[in-house]
């Protein structure tokens, strides 16, 4: 690639690794594993089972949870299960709940840090952008709205062993990327609504051939990609209310530029997307899973080369 060349790669072909990216991610020994996975199912939240209504006046499918039980288990996890199917989607829909900020995250800064802070370097180095269509992409982020979920696809956990109630995870609080190109076009990449119930997989081939950055390199993700095309055959599953932006917050720019990332810039956005402070866990989480997926960006760049 000679200096001054742009390599544009369509983003159509390239989000099955980003959506690979955020479940490799979810496998991060920094992730705290959900703790309804380590304890018994006492009902019967099978398909077809009826919605409990809250007290903060939402409804969702209860999974009601007994003593610890072993996660090696999987049986004695759910023993009224219709079937192993039943079972292991459940469990899969459990095991990605929650963190869904801290992924997106980790993916925006790997695509701002290795694809939009580079510049041309004579022979050896190449730029690479991102086009969707015939447009190269201008703009990206995390988009925050509202996800259209039936109350009977959210999930809630009340624990008898301790009379202790966990939400699941809140579709009216939900997160997912956004892409425009140069033509005003919109596209979103949704990889947070598995835990919803909807079953939408894509394969992550080849992208992750020769990757030694990540540890368990998924050979598939959830991940729901919203085009044009998409709309004509489906209503939209999201209503966004806000949009932040990584590509153009040029704070954010400088500090994943270096070596040694200045992490401030990134948990301040990380802090206005979701109202709140990050805890510990979060931020330590976070650094993790943007570090895996900077290394497994850059190798995925340096493989086209």
């Amino acid at each position: 690639m000679y200096a001054g060349k742009t390599d544009h790669i369509n983003l159509k072909r390239f989000y099955p690794f980003l959506a690979c990216l955020a479940e490799a991610a979810r496998f991060n020994p920094n992730k705290p594993p959900h703790r309804a996975m380590g304890h018994a199912i006492l009902n019967s939240p099978n398909p077809g089972a009826r919605p409990t209504d809250l007290p903060d006046g939402s409804a969702a499918n209860l999974v009601v949870l007994g003593e610890p039980v072993s996660h090696s288990d999987v049986i004695g996890w759910w023993r009224s299960a219709a079937s192993s199917p039943v079972r292991s989607k459940l469990f899969r829909r459990i095991q990605r709940e929650g963190y869904l900020l801290p992924i997106l995250t980790s993916i925006c800064v790997a695509l701002l840090r290795d694809m939009y802070t580079t510049s041309p370097d004579g022979q050896t180095r190449h730029r690479v952008r991102l086009q969707f269509g015939s447009s190269p992409i201008s703009d990206f982020g995390i988009a925050k709205g509202q996800a259209t979920v039936t109350s009977q696809d959210r999930l809630a956990y009340p624990y008898l062993s301790d009379d202790t109630f966990e939400a699941g995870q809140d579709p009216e609080n939900h997160y997912w990327i956004y892409f425009r190109n140069l033509k005003g076009q919109t596209v979103t990449l949704d990889v947070g609504m598995f835990t919803f119930n909807l079953y939408l997989y894509v394969s992550g081939q080849p992208y992750f051939k020769d990757i030694h950055s990540v540890m368990i390199p998924p050979v598939s993700a959830p991940a729901y990609f919203v085009d044009r095309e998409m709309l004509r055959s489906a209503p939209n599953a999201t209503k966004m209310t806000s949009e932040f932006s990584f590509l153009r917050n040029a704070q954010l720019q400088a500090a994943v530029a270096s070596q040694n990332t200045d992490w401030a810039p990134v948990f301040r956005l990380m802090k206005a997307i979701s109202g709140s402070k990050l805890t510990t866990i979060e931020t330590r989480f976070t650094k993790d899973v943007v570090l895996d997926s900077c290394r497994a960006m850059m190798q995925v760049i340096q493989n086209r080369s």
